[in-house]
């Protein structure tokens, strides 16, 4: 993972948050302190990213998984890469849940929940199929 990769996955997650309900359900528990949750989650996101930044310009020729297995040994590595997976995994599904019920509830009405998932789920399988097809032919030609 290059460079290019990692700031694509980086900004594809920042975005997600960005859309997300999340600083909705903050403003009501922080109440009067709400002003200080962007700067503080600024701040970590900025840092964080600052710090990975920093190992990437270190080890320039390992991918992040690679990285982390030299940091951490092969336990811990594996046990941090599945920690990653599974919250990703899990935001995933949350997500696509949130996106068939704004659909149902918007569009299609009678149609159930089950079927709007899978058709979203085939949806972007489709999409994502269609543009790695086109990024080879690109490539070859």
């Amino acid at each position: 993972m290059g460079f290019r990769e990692f700031f694509a996955v980086v900004f594809f997650a920042i975005g997600m948050k960005l859309t997300d309900t999340t600083p909705i359900l903050m403003v009501e528990l922080g109440l009067n302190a709400s002003w200080m949750i962007p700067i503080v989650s600024g701040l970590v996101i900025f840092l964080s990213f600052l710090f990975l930044l920093s190992l990437l310009k270190l080890y320039k020729t390992k991918s992040l998984i690679d990285i982390i297995y030299h940091l951490t040994g092969k336990f811990f590595g594996s046990l941090m890469i599945l920690l990653l997976f599974l919250m990703v995994l899990e935001y995933l599904v949350v997500s696509t849940r949130d996106y068939a019920d704004i659909l149902s509830t918007l569009f299609y009405l009678r149609t159930p929940l089950k079927y709007l998932l899978l058709m979203l789920i085939i949806t972007a399988f489709y999409i994502s199929h269609k543009c790695r097809f086109v990024k080879h032919m690109l490539h070859h030609t």
